[in-house]
Protein backbone atom coordinates (compact mmCIF):
# COMPACT_ATOMS: atom_id res chain seq x y z
CA UNK A 1 0.00 0.00 0.00
CA UNK A 2 1.49 3.36 -1.02
CA UNK A 3 1.65 6.31 1.38
CA UNK A 4 -1.35 8.13 -0.13
CA UNK A 5 -3.55 5.03 0.07
CA UNK A 6 -2.42 4.44 3.66
CA UNK A 7 -3.26 8.04 4.55
CA UNK A 8 -6.75 7.67 3.10
CA UNK A 9 -7.18 4.36 4.93
CA UNK A 10 -6.13 5.93 8.24
CA UNK A 11 -8.46 8.91 7.71
CA UNK A 12 -11.39 6.59 6.96
CA UNK A 13 -10.70 4.45 10.02
CA UNK A 14 -10.44 7.53 12.23
CA UNK A 15 -13.74 8.88 10.87
CA UNK A 16 -15.51 5.56 11.30
CA UNK A 17 -14.24 5.28 14.87
CA UNK A 18 -16.03 8.56 15.64
CA UNK A 19 -19.41 7.26 14.47
CA UNK A 20 -21.55 5.87 17.27
CA UNK A 21 -24.45 3.62 16.28
CA UNK A 22 -25.05 2.09 19.69
CA UNK A 23 -23.30 1.65 23.02
CA UNK A 24 -23.91 0.92 26.70
CA UNK A 25 -24.62 3.79 29.10
CA UNK A 26 -25.33 4.31 32.79
CA UNK A 27 -28.50 6.06 33.95
CA UNK A 28 -27.81 9.16 36.04
CA UNK A 29 -31.45 10.13 36.56
CA UNK A 30 -34.88 9.21 35.19
CA UNK A 31 -37.93 11.44 34.72
CA UNK A 32 -40.95 9.14 34.90
CA UNK A 33 -43.54 11.58 33.56
CA UNK A 34 -41.44 12.77 30.62
CA UNK A 35 -40.04 9.27 30.01
CA UNK A 36 -36.56 10.70 29.58
CA UNK A 37 -33.23 9.99 31.22
CA UNK A 38 -29.87 11.59 31.79
CA UNK A 39 -27.20 9.07 30.81
CA UNK A 40 -23.44 8.71 30.87
CA UNK A 41 -22.00 6.81 27.92
CA UNK A 42 -19.72 3.98 29.01
CA UNK A 43 -17.19 4.93 26.36
CA UNK A 44 -14.32 7.36 26.11
CA UNK A 45 -13.44 9.27 22.95
CA UNK A 46 -9.90 9.73 21.71
CA UNK A 47 -8.66 13.29 21.65
CA UNK A 48 -5.00 13.61 20.74
CA UNK A 49 -3.13 11.12 22.88
CA UNK A 50 -5.80 10.87 25.58
CA UNK A 51 -9.18 9.22 26.01
CA UNK A 52 -11.79 11.51 27.54
CA UNK A 53 -15.34 10.78 28.73
CA UNK A 54 -18.33 11.96 26.75
CA UNK A 55 -20.53 14.62 28.36
CA UNK A 56 -23.60 13.48 30.28
CA UNK A 57 -26.56 13.47 27.86
CA UNK A 58 -29.79 14.92 29.25
CA UNK A 59 -33.47 14.50 28.31
CA UNK A 60 -32.81 11.37 26.26
CA UNK A 61 -36.10 9.58 25.41
CA UNK A 62 -36.49 6.06 26.73
CA UNK A 63 -38.35 3.23 25.07
CA UNK A 64 -41.88 2.62 26.32
CA UNK A 65 -43.57 -0.51 25.03
CA UNK A 66 -46.57 1.21 23.46
CA UNK A 67 -49.15 -0.16 21.05
CA UNK A 68 -52.74 0.80 20.34
CA UNK A 69 -53.09 2.80 23.54
CA UNK A 70 -51.63 0.05 25.75
CA UNK A 71 -48.24 0.59 27.29
CA UNK A 72 -45.68 -0.79 29.72
CA UNK A 73 -43.46 1.80 31.41
CA UNK A 74 -39.95 0.99 32.62
CA UNK A 75 -38.70 2.01 36.06
CA UNK A 76 -35.07 3.08 35.77
CA UNK A 77 -32.91 4.08 38.70
CA UNK A 78 -29.51 5.73 38.94
CA UNK A 79 -26.78 3.22 38.12
CA UNK A 80 -28.89 1.05 35.78
CA UNK A 81 -27.04 -0.03 32.66
CA UNK A 82 -28.93 0.60 29.41
CA UNK A 83 -28.32 0.19 25.69
CA UNK A 84 -28.46 3.39 23.66
CA UNK A 85 -28.90 3.74 19.90
CA UNK A 86 -28.14 6.87 17.88
CA UNK A 87 -30.42 7.93 15.03
CA UNK A 88 -28.87 8.28 11.58
CA UNK A 89 -30.39 11.77 11.32
CA UNK A 90 -32.13 14.22 13.64
CA UNK A 91 -35.21 12.82 15.36
CA UNK A 92 -36.40 16.04 17.00
CA UNK A 93 -39.47 16.39 14.74
CA UNK A 94 -40.03 12.63 14.63
CA UNK A 95 -40.62 12.70 18.40
CA UNK A 96 -43.58 14.98 17.61
CA UNK A 97 -44.87 12.64 14.91
CA UNK A 98 -43.50 14.79 12.09
CA UNK A 99 -40.89 14.19 9.41
CA UNK A 100 -37.28 15.25 9.77
CA UNK A 101 -34.97 16.14 6.92
CA UNK A 102 -31.75 14.26 6.26
CA UNK A 103 -28.63 16.16 7.22
CA UNK A 104 -24.87 15.90 7.17
CA UNK A 105 -24.86 15.42 10.94
CA UNK A 106 -25.16 11.64 11.03
CA UNK A 107 -25.37 9.62 14.28
CA UNK A 108 -25.20 12.72 16.48
CA UNK A 109 -24.87 11.76 20.16
CA UNK A 110 -27.73 14.14 20.98
CA UNK A 111 -30.05 12.05 18.79
CA UNK A 112 -29.81 9.19 21.26
CA UNK A 113 -32.57 6.82 22.34
CA UNK A 114 -32.55 4.44 25.31
CA UNK A 115 -33.64 1.10 23.86
CA UNK A 116 -33.74 -0.83 27.12
CA UNK A 117 -31.79 -1.99 30.12
CA UNK A 118 -29.82 -5.14 30.62
CA UNK A 119 -28.55 -6.90 33.70
CA UNK A 120 -24.79 -6.93 34.04
CA UNK A 121 -22.94 -9.90 35.49
CA UNK A 122 -22.21 -7.88 38.62
CA UNK A 123 -24.22 -8.44 41.83
CA UNK A 124 -26.81 -10.81 40.37
CA UNK A 125 -29.29 -11.77 43.09
CA UNK A 126 -30.12 -15.49 43.49
CA UNK A 127 -33.87 -14.84 43.35
CA UNK A 128 -33.44 -13.03 40.03
CA UNK A 129 -31.74 -16.10 38.58
CA UNK A 130 -34.68 -18.22 39.77
CA UNK A 131 -37.18 -15.87 38.10
CA UNK A 132 -35.17 -15.77 34.87
CA UNK A 133 -35.23 -19.56 34.83
CA UNK A 134 -39.04 -19.74 34.78
CA UNK A 135 -40.92 -20.64 31.60
CA UNK A 136 -43.08 -18.01 29.92
CA UNK A 137 -43.20 -14.26 30.54
CA UNK A 138 -42.11 -12.92 33.92
CA UNK A 139 -42.81 -9.40 35.16
CA UNK A 140 -41.43 -8.70 38.61
CA UNK A 141 -38.72 -7.34 40.89
CA UNK A 142 -35.25 -8.84 41.20
CA UNK A 143 -35.76 -9.33 44.96
CA UNK A 144 -38.42 -11.91 44.09
CA UNK A 145 -40.99 -10.42 46.49
CA UNK A 146 -43.51 -9.70 43.75
CA UNK A 147 -43.92 -11.07 40.24
CA UNK A 148 -46.37 -12.25 37.62
CA UNK A 149 -45.49 -15.36 35.61
CA UNK A 150 -47.56 -16.07 32.50
CA UNK A 151 -47.13 -19.50 30.95
CA UNK A 152 -49.00 -21.26 28.16
CA UNK A 153 -51.65 -22.60 30.55
CA UNK A 154 -51.39 -20.66 33.83
CA UNK A 155 -50.89 -17.25 35.38
CA UNK A 156 -49.01 -17.17 38.67
CA UNK A 157 -49.15 -14.18 41.00
CA UNK A 158 -46.78 -13.68 43.89
CA UNK A 159 -47.04 -10.62 46.13
CA UNK A 160 -47.26 -9.57 49.75
CA UNK A 161 -50.37 -7.49 49.02
CA UNK A 162 -52.79 -6.94 46.17
CA UNK A 163 -54.14 -3.38 46.41
CA UNK A 164 -56.45 -1.41 44.14
CA UNK A 165 -55.92 2.26 43.23
CA UNK A 166 -57.94 3.37 46.29
CA UNK A 167 -55.51 1.64 48.59
CA UNK A 168 -57.98 -1.09 49.53
CA UNK A 169 -57.02 -4.76 49.43
CA UNK A 170 -58.85 -6.42 46.58
CA UNK A 171 -59.23 -9.99 45.49
CA UNK A 172 -61.94 -9.46 42.84
CA UNK A 173 -61.62 -11.81 39.88
CA UNK A 174 -59.13 -13.95 41.81
CA UNK A 175 -60.86 -17.15 42.86
CA UNK A 176 -58.16 -18.36 45.22
CA UNK A 177 -54.56 -17.54 46.03
CA UNK A 178 -52.33 -20.19 47.55
CA UNK A 179 -49.38 -19.28 49.75
CA UNK A 180 -47.17 -20.12 46.79
CA UNK A 181 -48.80 -17.27 44.90
CA UNK A 182 -50.35 -19.52 42.21
CA UNK A 183 -53.88 -18.76 41.05
CA UNK A 184 -56.10 -21.82 40.71
CA UNK A 185 -59.67 -23.08 41.00
CA UNK A 186 -60.69 -22.91 44.67
CA UNK A 187 -60.55 -26.15 46.62
CA UNK A 188 -62.02 -24.49 49.72
CA UNK A 189 -63.71 -21.29 50.84
CA UNK A 190 -62.22 -18.52 48.63
CA UNK A 191 -61.94 -16.25 51.68
CA UNK A 192 -59.49 -18.61 53.41
CA UNK A 193 -55.97 -19.68 52.63
CA UNK A 194 -55.04 -16.40 51.00
CA UNK A 195 -51.28 -16.10 50.99
CA UNK A 196 -50.76 -12.36 51.14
Amino acid sequence: MNEFAKLLDDLLKNRLSEILIGCPAMVQSFDKQKATASIKLLLKKKEGFSFLPFPVLSDIPVNIYYSGGFFMKPEYKSGDIVWVNFATHSMQNAMLGQSDETSESAFNIHDAFVVGAYKTKKNIKPKLLQLLGKDGIVLGHEDGDSYINITKENIYLHAKKIINTDGIKQFDNLEHIHTSGAVSTPTSDPTTGIGI
